[in-house]
């Protein structure tokens, strides 16, 4: 019956798993008892409803921009500025495996710099924009004495979401197959064709776009890099804690921001022309899948959703006669 009425095209009813979701609270210190009871917020963030105070849209970072900052020393390729980050010195780089863990490496500097911005904010939060009528109807906000934004609830996380996964693993694949695998190209003229967005290279961008497998296709020489980086964006978030006494938790989701980070990210290695949309939430990137929906599952179920508290999205499209 459900699947009669989504087929009419309204996104409703919407489907979750509790095999995935309730281990996935539970990761993030929510009581079994607790996660059994989960509810929505929004559009796919599980929370215990009327005890937990989650930040679902604290911060989001754009896996895609900092890969575009380590191509480019650490410069913003749209404003010009330089960010305060590590730079890699290109002319001795000699492996692709030297590239991908700086990358890891960057990721994880952007995640802690996050990470003390939120906390910094949390800290104030309750002095300048209080919530006390929501605190009377949150369970242990007035056994504590405590506004629910200074940890009265029982369940108090913060939240960091991903935007431009699946840019960022075809983006590396098509490092490690053009540069360093096929000897195609060499990376300083890689990173001249994305600085110029790929002025005078379109059979270059050509050769990105439809000769490097692409995540979405069941192909685990693109899909290993999605599964790798989601669990370690995932781990390294896990690892905070914030000052209302709870943890930090990951999404991988983008409603509309894939489309705003977008503007605001430069050329990327996988084809991506400066300032076009971002793959949408865990989706692959738009048009890149081209074997079907069921490699499009086999792809995406090859990561650890229960590292994925604060939820997840695959969009996909069906044309009504199917």
């Amino acid at each position: 019956r459900a699947c009669r009425v989504l087929r009419n095209g309204g996104g409703l009813p919407a489907l979750f798993n509790d095999d995935v979701i309730i281990p996935a609270m539970k990761h993030v210190g929510i009581a079994k008892e607790d996660a059994w009871n989960y509810g929505l917020v929004g559009c796919v963030e599980p929370t215990v409803p009327g005890k937990e105070w989650s930040h679902t849209e604290a911060l989001r970072i754009n896996w895609a921009k900092v890969l575009e900052l380590v191509l480019n020393n650490g410069v913003c390729m749209m404003s010009g500025e330089r960010m305060n980050m590590e730079t890699l010195d290109f002319s001795e780089l000699h492996s692709f495996t030297e590239l991908y863990s700086f990358y890891e490496k960057a990721l994880r500097y952007f995640i802690d710099f996050g990470v003390k911005a939120l906390n910094i904010i949390d800290k104030n939060f309750y002095n300048s924009c209080p919530y006390p009528y929501l605190s009377t109807i949150m369970a242990g906000c007035i056994e504590k004495g405590k506004d629910v934004t200074a940890g009265g609830a029982k369940y108090n996380l913060t939240t960091i979401n991903g935007c431009g996964m699946a840019n960022t693993a075809d983006s590396l694949a098509a490092i490690k197959k053009l540069v360093y695998e096929d000897k195609a190209i060499s990376m300083q003229e890689l990173r001249e064709a994305l600085q110029s967005n790929f002025s005078d290279e379109e059979p270059l961008r050509q050769r990105l776009i439809y000769k490097i497998p692409k995540y979405g296709n069941d192909d685990d020489y693109v899909d290993i890099f999605m599964k790798d980086l989601s669990e370690f964006f995932c781990d390294h978030v896990m690892r905070h804690r914030n000052p209302r006494g709870g943890k930090f938790q990951a999404g991988m989701y983008t409603v509309e921001w894939q489309a705003l980070l977008g503007k605001l990210t430069g050329a990327l290695p996988d084809g991506r022309l400066t300032s076009k949309s971002l793959a949408n939430g865990l989706s692959p990137s738009q048009g890149r899948d081209r074997k079907g929906p069921t490699a499009v599952l086999r792809s995406i179920t090859k990561l650890d959703h229960s590292l994925m508290a604060n939820g997840m999205v695959l969009d996909m499209k069906f044309s009504p006669t199917a």
